[in-house]
């Protein structure tokens, strides 16, 4: 019975081994492909001026008349798409430096995607 028990617990310590390493791998994986300089381009068109701002984002003004949208932002990746917010990033984002963004889905905002 204690040897059952022995060979139990080693099977258990192992798989929590190989658990945790595929784990790991994954998060690597994800990381890196937030980093990714391949990932499709995010320009966010707005009603209003938004405060973002971070390396490598460009805010442009637009001066068009007639134009529901008056500002245009790039150098932003897509994250996270839900029913009722886009959860963006800067384009050269660095873990522990720059924030996410949050931007509802609403009248008032338009998205285009550059795909690479």
């Amino acid at each position: 019975m204690t040897v059952a028990a022995f060979a139990l617990a080693g099977v258990l310590w192992v798989t929590d081994l190989y658990v945790a390493a595929d784990g790991n791998r994954e998060g690597q994986d994800r990381a890196n492909a937030l980093r990714s300089p391949t990932s499709s381009d995010f320009v966010l068109y707005s009603a209003n001026r938004l405060a973002i701002t971070a390396p490598g984002i460009k805010s442009d003004p637009i001066t068009t008349e007639g134009t529901r949208y008056r500002f245009q932002y790039s150098g932003l990746r897509l994250l996270i798409r839900t029913p009722h917010e886009y959860i963006i990033r800067p384009a050269y984002w660095q873990k522990g430096r720059d924030h996410v963004i949050i931007v509802p889905v609403d009248d008032s905002t338009r998205f285009d995607v550059i795909l690479h």
